[in-house]
């Protein structure tokens, strides 16, 4: 057949519309890679991740642990940000609890072996590939958490009542030495903003020293205990506790000021601070709470599993452990947070138009609940595709609810919002839906 002009512009139509029909058959079968802000990654093994580290933007490691003791533990390595995880080393009959790594070649390791029966120290001079056991006093006890702030001064901790207490080195961990002045609480946490000065979780109590832990002072009155610590300097820290609070200091550790997230979050188990105003927090309730405003307003955002533990590198690039390993390159994308108004009992079920619509950069949906329910809120995009869920972690209490609603990350367009309201037996009380207008 001889082409002409316009047959040839026929088949040039033609062969572009069906790659174009094929490449949104792919949108609308991969809805989860192009909208959700952290991306799960492979690893080759089905074990929970306890500590996780990125030492730059394509070497990473991963501990696995929680299980029996009478199990193999591995450590995991990324040379490429963690498009692969390969097994760097397996051990059996091991737990880990905690890792630093120093640099690409020098770190830590911490943990518990022999069913238990003693403690756990490794160390690799050569990025992981080889891991020396420090021999650490036998304790009878795992080391729960470790600090180092170069390569050979660093700390350790123990919170079992026999031989509770830090521990402190100054030679790579040839030795070691026990700091337990002032220290009367089991610790679970450490921080160390230089050698000398630094903090210890405990029950209900900050320990603090500044003089490299030969003595500690304690900072009382904490809620809960303290199962994280993060200090961008000697004043500026955050603290998260086991109730799902946070508190927060700027003149190192005197005063403390309480940061509530208006939802449930359990323990915040791990903190990162990129400067005074951005910051996110790890736990296991499929949620990584993130503030843009220095702790005074935190929201969350929706991952794929939970979040034990988090490395930044920066505000954008992050990874995230525990069942299974996720990235993201946009510091998260979109926060969501509710604010919550329960001195009054509406008369029935209202969702309320967005304001402002169009809106730029963020929204607030506004809803009333009429008795305790079980709500969520659904974001869609004009595909039908879920972008945001935001679901209360137990039964929100009847009156006034405001969601406030960030869409950075997401382009200009048309989107949908569904209310759903439960009863406690699961039965639909109320369900519906509104447009609004994302304009950048």
């Amino acid at each position: 057949m001889k082409h002409t002009p316009h047959t040839r512009a026929v088949r040039f139509f033609s062969g572009l519309f069906y790659f174009f029909s094929i490449f949104m058959l792919i949108a609308l079968l991969l809805p989860g890679q192009l909208h959700s802000q952290w991306i799960p990654q492979s690893i080759p093994v089905n074990k929970p991740i306890t500590a996780l580290e990125f030492t730059d933007s394509l070497n990473g490691w991963a501990l696995t642990g929680w299980g029996p003791e009478q199990d193999t533990c591995y450590i995991l390595h990324t040379s490429n940000e963690g498009n692969n995880w390969l097994v760097q080393q397996k051990f059996y009959n091991y737990t880990f609890y905690s890792m630093d790594m120093v640099d690409s070649m020098v770190g830590y390791a911490s943990g518990v072996g022999g069913g238990g029966g003693f403690t756990l120290l490794l160390k690799t001079t050569n990025g992981g590939l080889n891991w020396i056991d420090l021999n650490m006093p036998t304790l009878g006890v795992g080391l729960i958490d470790i600090f180092f702030v170069n390569r050979d001064s660093g700390y350790v901790c123990s919170d079992v009542f026999v031989s509770f207490g830090v521990w402190r080195t100054t030679n790579g961990g040839a030795n070691w030495e026990r700091k337990v002045n002032g220290l009367n609480q089991f610790p679970y946490k450490l921080f160390f903003i230089n050698f000398s000065t630094g903090y210890c979780g405990g029950d209900f109590t900050l320990f603090k020293t500044i003089n490299s832990g030969d003595n500690w002072f304690a900072i009382n009155g904490f809620s809960a205990i303290i199962k994280s610590i993060f200090f961008l300097n000697e004043n500026s820290g955050w603290v998260g506790l086991a109730n799902s609070r946070l508190a927060h200091t700027t003149n190192g550790g005197l005063n403390w000021s309480y940061q509530l997230p208006n939802f449930t979050v359990g323990s915040t188990t791990d903190l990162y601070f990129y400067d005074s105003l951005k910051g996110w927090g790890g736990n296991r309730n499929l949620k990584i709470i993130k503030t843009t405003t220095g702790g005074s307003v935190w929201g969350f955002q929706v991952t794929s599993s939970a979040s034990f533990t988090i490395s930044f590198l920066d505000s954008l690039r992050g990874w995230t452990g525990d069942i299974g390993i996720s990235r993201t390159t946009n510091g998260g994308g979109i926060i969501t947070h509710i604010n919550s108004y329960t001195n009054f009992i509406p008369e029935d079920y209202i969702l309320y138009q967005n304001y402002p619509n169009p809106f730029n950069s963020q929204a607030k949906i506004s809803f009333e609940v009429k008795s305790n329910s079980f709500v969520k809120l659904i974001i869609y995009d004009i595909a039908g595709r879920e972008i945001n869920i935001w679901q209360s972690n137990g039964i929100l209490l009847s009156g006034r609810h405001e969601f406030l609603f960030d869409a950075k990350g997401l382009s200009s367009g048309v989107y949908f919002y569904k209310l759903e309201a439960r009863t406690q037996d699961g039965v639909v009380v109320f369900s519906k839906s509104k447009k609004m207008i994302l304009s950048k």
